[in-house]
């Protein structure tokens, strides 16, 4: 239970900071990559931070992609993500 409950602090903390629900809306339709994320938020250092918090709380994952023979690291919006962000839109 109190597991849960951290889990569950966290995710409403990360949701309510600065450029996270831009990510999330950013990858609600399909995986980006690190520069395609960059306009949601002021700083390379911030959206560092957003997504590595977004990973750790499991609403984001990276994954690689394969493109012109080469793998790229994307960010995709997990199942429980797109719930948090349907919740999230409901409110509005």
């Amino acid at each position: 239970m109190e597991v849960k409950h951290n889990k569950a602090v966290l995710v409403i903390e990360i949701i309510g900071k600065i450029g996270t629900l831009k990510i999330l809306e950013l990858l609600e339709n399909a995986p980006r990559r690190y520069n395609q994320l960059k306009s949601s938020c002021s700083s390379d250092r911030t959206l560092s931070q957003r997504l590595k918090q977004l990973d750790e709380c499991g609403l984001v994952e990276a994954i690689s992609i394969k493109s012109e023979g080469r793998f790229f690291v994307h960010y995709k919006i997990t199942e429980r993500g797109k719930e948090i962000l349907i919740k999230v839109k409901e409110m509005k």
